[in-house]
């Protein structure tokens, strides 16, 4: 699974990079998409485990990825989301991926003096600072791990139910 999905994220990332023209590394733009492909995997292992069947797992998987989309921040700026969800964005792996490709496309020499500075206020509207580049991708990390240990977790519970 985790090298199909390696092979899988390459080929997207490299038809994604060629046609939108990013000036990004590529490396980080592949990592990132990676990383948030993991992340992915990780909540339908999670969801998957939950769940009896096959049949409720399809049934339930919208409710764990329209949120991904919600919180992200590209469709509804996080600060118009009232406040008591907001907290639900840092459960939400494409929000650590999207904050790290905006880092990587913006956090470098935009053309002018005004085009910089412009540059620097999209990330900081966006809340993707440059300085916490690493605890998004820590973020990412607790994600994946979280979610696989939960997943881990309910599926021994149903095992020790079962053969007992």
């Amino acid at each position: 699974m985790l090298i199909f999905l390696c092979l899988v994220c390459i080929g997207k990332s490299v038809i994604a990079y060629s046609m939108i023209g990013f000036q990004s590394d590529f490396l980080m733009f592949y990592l990132a998409v990676y990383a948030v492909a993991m992340s992915s995997t990780a909540i339908s292992v999670f969801l998957g485990c939950i769940v009896g069947d096959e049949k409720t797992a399809k049934e339930l998987f919208p409710i764990l990825t329209v949120p991904q989309m919600l919180f992200a921040g590209f469709f509804v700026d996080s600060s118009l989301i009232p406040a008591f969800i907001r907290w639900a964005q840092y459960l939400c792996g494409l929000t650590y991926s999207v904050r790290i490709l905006m880092i990587a496309e913006y956090d470098r020499d935009c053309g002018s003096d005004l085009a910089n500075e412009q540059c620097a206020a999209f990330l900081q509207e966006k809340k993707a600072d440059p300085e916490d580049l690493w605890k998004f991708w820590i973020g990412l990390a607790a994600i994946f791990l979280g979610y696989r240990l939960l997943g881990l977790y309910f599926l021994q519970r149903k095992g020790t139910k079962f053969f007992h």
